[in-house]
């Protein structure tokens, strides 16, 4: 196995491990009868985290996937850039919603997250977008030679 894969493997098990230590935790206290308004809440947080989480994951390996194929026609890669363009856009508006609304609650831990996540995708997004106008002006100039 390679550095890469044996990183990847040991952060995504550290990931599956702390959920279910969470998960058990609570379910335990469910089952035992001890419901209190910080279970509640740990509960409610975790479901939230784990939406967030997904959906990144989702977005982040739909982008690796297709950024992969490297066969692809000039076109077919600005269509593409276009795509993960939307794509990082809608997901820095979701993530813009949870920030207001941690705002409201006064969730400071929160807001940090939502706003972390914002910032992540933002840099992603700029990054396409430079991918996109580089290929754009590269398309120009291969036009212009010919």
């Amino acid at each position: 196995m390679k550095r890469r894969e044996i990183l990847t493997d040991f952060l995504v098990g550290g990931c599956i491990g702390k959920t279910l230590m969470e998960v058990s935790g609570i379910v335990t206290n469910l089952v035992v009868g001890n419901i209190s308004k910080d279970l509640i809440e740990q509960l409610i947080s975790l479901i939230i985290i784990f939406i967030i989480g997904g959906i990144g994951y989702i977005v982040a390996k739909m982008s690796v996937r297709k950024i992969d194929k490297k066969d692809m026609t000039s076109k077919d890669r600005q269509k593409l850039l276009k795509k993960q363009m939307l794509i990082t856009a809608g997901s820095i508006l979701f993530f813009s919603v949870f920030i207001v609304i941690y705002t409201i609650q006064r969730n400071y831990v929160g807001i940090i997250l939502a706003l972390s996540f914002s910032t992540v995708f933002s840099f992603w997004g700029y990054a396409f977008l430079l991918s996109y106008i580089n290929l754009k002006n590269n398309m120009v100039m291969i036009n212009k030679k010919v």
